[in-house]
Formats: C-alpha cells, structure tokens, sequence
C-alpha cells in the first residue's frame, strides 16, 4: 500500500462507509416527518381551523373523551383531539391526519381510532412526540366504532359487528354473533372477554361482554326489578373501572339523571351481574332533616369512575365519592374548575384530572357530571 499524499485521507472501510450512509438516512428521514408535521399543521390551521372554529365550535368543545399522559390532558371533542397542560392559556387543537372516532390510553401513549374522509379505512394511531404513528389501517364495512382496548400487547378494535385483533402489524378479524348498539359506549377489555356499556341515558343502555376468541355476544343480565319483558338489563352504564381488590372483577357505574332508582354501582365477575355491592347513595344536598322524613328524593347518579389506590372514586352531581371494597362512600366536594370556555377542567387533585362542559362553576347544570381521568 502506497503512502498517503499530503492532503490525501486513508479510504474508509465498507462498514464504516455504511454507517454514514445509514446516519445520513437517518437524519434526512427525522428532517422530512418535521417538515411534514410542520407543513400539515400550516395547511390545516390556514385552511380548516377558522372555518371549523366558526361552524363547529360548540359541538367541537363538548368533551366525548379524555386521557392524561406524561403531563398532558388530552381531550377528544366530537371529531377532535386537543391537549392541554396544567398553567396552559386555553386548550390547543392537534392536528391528526383524518377525524377521529375514539380516544383512549394505551400503554401509557394517547391512541386514536380515525376514519378516512370517504369512510372506507379505519387507522389506529399512537401519538410518539409530535406525530401520529400508524399501527394498522383495516378496510370500513356498514358499521360505527365502539372503541379500543389494549390488554397483554393486543390492541383490539370494536365495532357494531366486528372484533378486530392488533398484535404488531398484523390484524385478526372475528365476526360478531350479534350486533352491537353503539351509544356513548364505555369498553374494557379483559383477558378472554371484552365488555361494553353503552349510554342512552333515560332510553336505556346496557352491558354486553364480548369473547375474544369467538367473537360471541353475550348480553348481561340479572334477576331484579330493572329486567324488561325479555329479562334483559337495560340501565344506562355510564363508567367501567377494574376492581382494585378484585382485580378479576369490573365495577360498572348505572343510572342517569332522571332516574327511577336504578343509580348504582355493581360488579361483574365472568359473564354473571352480581347482585350491587353499592346501593342507590342520595345527594347530600338532599339529605333527610327534620321537615322531610323521606330523606333524598333522587338517587346519586355517576358519571364517571377510576381505581385509585384500593379505592374506586366516582363523581357525582355534588362531589367526589371514594369508594372501599366495603362499598361505603366517603363524599368530598368537587374541586375547584379552570374556565377555558366551553371546557372546563381541574388539576388540583394529584391524583386524577376532571372535565366538565359547563362554563359555570357547577358543571353539573348541563344534565352531565364530571368525567374523571387517572394522572
């Protein structure tokens, strides 16, 4: 091998010729998903936000869901998503590249179920920094989401007939044996079963479970006074929580705000409603005194329910209830609420974030409780 000139450098060697190529790659790839990032936000704040600003902005504020990651509140409002962090100005719109039908935290990452503008792909996006990751996209058939659920590294997409499992890139499709209603659903998934609530507040709801394997639908039901003709159970289920003392077992929040008397909470253990561990709890503002003998008219409906520590906490018209395995509540007042408009919001309990749609500072008047999300 011949000395090298002056200003002359030794040739590199494959592998070292390789990874610059590989580091270059890499750069200009992190360099494009900016400026694209970047130049989707521009577009869409140019020439979407003000027009959707101005037709949609009510029904865009109305909260349907929200999670709490890494120090941000996020927030689906019909189509929407916005985040939101503690000391924040208002609430900021993120941009994602279709509309999004559910919202929900998996593995600690926000994750959004969209749907293409002709309506005939349905994508699973995890949100990784400032941008939306696709984790599959399946073809739409005639069919609404339910929503998403992840459980032992399988994410699994409900719809109104259709089971769909996630696992890595891969998808797996079973068919419903019935069909679902889909009205303000709730899901949880757990090891063989899915279950889904849904909510048509005085009209009814219900609780089905779904089994993972075979995609069958098995409509839950009790032997009670809520049974209709048929001796199915149609209360409004309105919060699903696991059971912090029986991890086996999910507690479902019923009722709605014109109640009969069927607000409580129960547990679910298999495919059986057990009898309610919770009875029917009366608003402390209507609390028995000496001029009504009666006590509490109405039962307390909830509106929202999370597992925090051994304690269930749900949220009611009035306050926060704290729940042990015993089923006895301990009743706190609701805290104290930020205005940002149509949303407000509440970070001054550490251990979980509330949202409200009223501006007032009783969210409650609206005819809907506070939602309640873990930190």
């Amino acid at each position: 091998m011949r000395p090298l000139r002056f200003g002359e450098r030794e040739p590199a060697s494959v592998e070292a010729e390789a990874g610059r190529v590989v580091a270059m790659a890499t750069m200009w790839t992190y360099f494009l998903q900016e400026l694209t990032a970047w130049i989707s936000s521009l577009v869409f704040s140019v020439t979407m936000a003000p027009k959707l600003a101005v037709t949609n902005h009510e029904s865009m504020m109305v909260p349907h869901q929200a999670v709490y990651a890494g120090g941000t509140l996020w927030v689906r409002c019909g189509g929407y998503i916005f985040n939101l962090r503690e000391g924040d100005a208002s609430p900021v719109q993120v941009y994602a590249p279709d509309l999004a039908h559910d919202l929900s935290l998996i593995d600690g990452v926000p994750t959004v179920v969209t749907c293409s503008v002709d309506g005939k792909r349905w994508s699973v996006r995890r949100r990784i920094g400032r941008h939306w990751h696709t984790l599959a996209t399946v073809a739409a058939e005639d069919e609404s989401i339910a929503g998403l659920c992840g459980d032992c590294g399988t994410l699994s997409l409900v719809t109104t007939n259709r089971l769909i499992e996630i696992v890595g890139g891969s998808t797996r499709t079973i068919c419903l044996s019935e069909e679902l209603p889909v009205i303000r659903p709730k899901l949880f998934c757990m090891h063989e079963r899915i279950y889904t609530g849904f909510d048509h507040g005085e009209f009814g709801g219900g609780l089905w479970s779904i089994d993972r394997a075979t995609g069958a639908v098995h409509v839950l039901d009790r032997e009670d006074e809520t049974q209709d003709a048929e001796g199915e159970y149609h209360v409004s289920v309105t919060a699903l929580a696991l059971e912090p003392w029986s991890p086996t077992c999910l507690a479902v929040a019923l009722g709605f705000v014109h109640s009969d008397g069927n607000d409580r909470i129960v547990e679910v253990c298999g495919d059986g409603l057990q009898r309610p561990w919770l009875e029917p709890i009366a608003s402390p503002e209507n609390a028995q005194t000496p001029d009504d003998p009666r006590g509490a008219a109405d039962p307390q409906p909830f509106f929202g329910m999370i597992a925090v520590g051994n304690e269930l906490w749900a949220t009611g018209f009035d306050g926060l209830f704290r729940i042990g395995s015993q089923g006895v509540p301990r009743h706190s007042a609701l805290p104290r609420f930020q205005d940002f408009g149509c949303l407000s919001v509440s970070f001054d309990l550490p251990e979980a974030v509330l949202i409200a749609t009223d501006e007032a500072t009783r969210p409650w008047m609206i005819g809907n409780g506070p939602m309640i999300v873990s930190r």
